[in-house]
């Protein structure tokens, strides 16, 4: 966030907004392959390569809700409100994923078993297990 995250809440208030959203970035390895995070390094670095493989490879929701009132419902993935006629904040913030790391695959590989055994649709799974498989 350029701003302090009590100067964006101020702004909120004063403005009388409900919520703010903001747009995942996924980020990868300057080679795309899932690599090991080290911590006593910038993350930024580490994953310097901006992506849109959740909307564009998984092709699910890659908007979440960033603040929001305390009062107001978030539905299950913080992808929205539940009663929207709240004010939405104008601008939307950039959301830095840093999800594509080391045992990112297999953590999905467990998600899609957990979930054909329980019946979930796991096409975006399925779709991101091939991407990262190449």
């Amino acid at each position: 966030f350029k701003d302090s995250i009590p100067d964006i809440i101020k702004k909120l208030e004063i403005g009388g907004y409900g919520y703010a959203m903001g747009t995942f970035v996924d980020r990868f390895s300057i080679d795309g392959t899932l690599t090991e995070y080290n911590p006593s390094e910038c993350i930024f670095d580490q994953y310097p390569i901006k992506t849109n493989v959740t909307r564009d490879i998984m092709k699910t929701n890659n908007r979440k809700v960033v603040l929001a009132r305390g009062h107001l419902s978030v539905l299950s993935g913080h992808h929205y409100i539940v009663d929207e006629c709240y004010k939405k904040y104008p601008n939307d913030f950039v959301i830095n994923h840093f999800a594509w790391r080391k045992g990112r695959l297999e953590a999905l590989q467990r998600r899609f078993e957990n979930y054909t055994k329980h019946g979930i649709d796991c096409s975006p799974l399925t779709r991101i297990i091939e991407y990262l498989k190449k």
